[in-house]
Parts: C-alpha cells; sequence; structure tokens
C-alpha cells in the first residue's frame, strides 16, 4: 500500500498553495489567519489554523515572507486505543486554579501537560497509568502569565 500526503495552505490573503514546502510573500504587516490541510490519501485528513503577523517588525517592502520547513519523514504509525470519553477544563478564563478532568474508559498510561499558545509545555501534570473513571488533577497557576 502506497501512502502519500496532499498538503493544501490558506495564507489567508487570499493565496493558496498545494506544494509541500511553499514560500510565500505578505504584502503586509497582518495579522493573516494561515490555515494548513493535509490530507493522507486514505481517508484521513487534519486541518490546522493560526494567526500571523510580522510581529510589529515593517520590513523596507511593507510586507513579509514565511518560509515552510520539509514535513517529519514517518517511519512507524502505531494505533492509539482511545480511552478518554470525557475532557473537561475549568473555570474558563483561569485566575488561580484549573481544575482538569478526564474520564478514562480503560487504564491506560496518560500524560497531562499544560501548554501555552504556541505549543511549548509550562508544567506536566502527569505521566502515569490512570484508572478507569474519572480522574481529576487542580493546577495552581501562580506566577503564570495570563
Amino acid at each position: 500500500m502506497a501512502f502519500y500526503s496532499v498538503f493544501f495552505f490558506g495564507f489567508g490573503d487570499g493565496n493558496t498553495s498545494i506544494l509541500a514546502i511553499p514560500v510565500h510573500f505578505y504584502g503586509g504587516n497582518g495579522p493573516y489567519y494561515l490555515c494548513l490541510t493535509v490530507d493522507d490519501g486514505n481517508g484521513c485528513s487534519s486541518t490546522y489554523c493560526d494567526s500571523l503577523g510580522s510581529s510589529g517588525i515593517v520590513l523596507k517592502n511593507g510586507g513579509f515572507s514565511i518560509n515552510t520547513e520539509a514535513p517529519p519523514v514517518v517511519t512507524n504509525v502505531s494505533m492509539e486505543q482511545q480511552t478518554v470519553s470525557e475532557f473537561k477544563v475549568y473555570p474558563n478564563p483561569v485566575k488561580n486554579n484549573v481544575t482538569i478532568e478526564l474520564n478514562i474508559t480503560a487504564a491506560a498510561l496518560t500524560q497531562v501537560f499544560v501548554t501555552d499558545l504556541i505549543g511549548n509545555n509550562v508544567v506536566q501534570l502527569n505521566n502515569t497509568v490512570l484508572n478507569t473513571g474519572v480522574n481529576k488533577f487542580v493546577w495552581k497557576a501562580t506566577n503564570i502569565a495570563n
């Protein structure tokens, strides 16, 4: 069975690309809403969108460029059992403490992370086997920027 991926970039300024590694020039400083859809050709696709801009850096030509990197090479794919039937995080917005509840359908090794808006790990709350049922974590979000 051959595996391939189809890429579709929507750059948020009316331009698109189906190249895996495009370079794109934006004529203004943004923000723009960039979306990437990847389809594996076997009925599985995923889309990720995020806003981007020049972050206040004004270039001479009044815009900025983005350069994408080569996607990682997949050498192994393993099937994972879906074990979380319910996931709750509250309150929203968080002021001091955040409660995370996971309803687990079968005992499983589970990692629970808190990340910032760009995906950096702030704290790891769990890296153990959780039992079937509701598992609750309370994280004291003190000394963390809003």
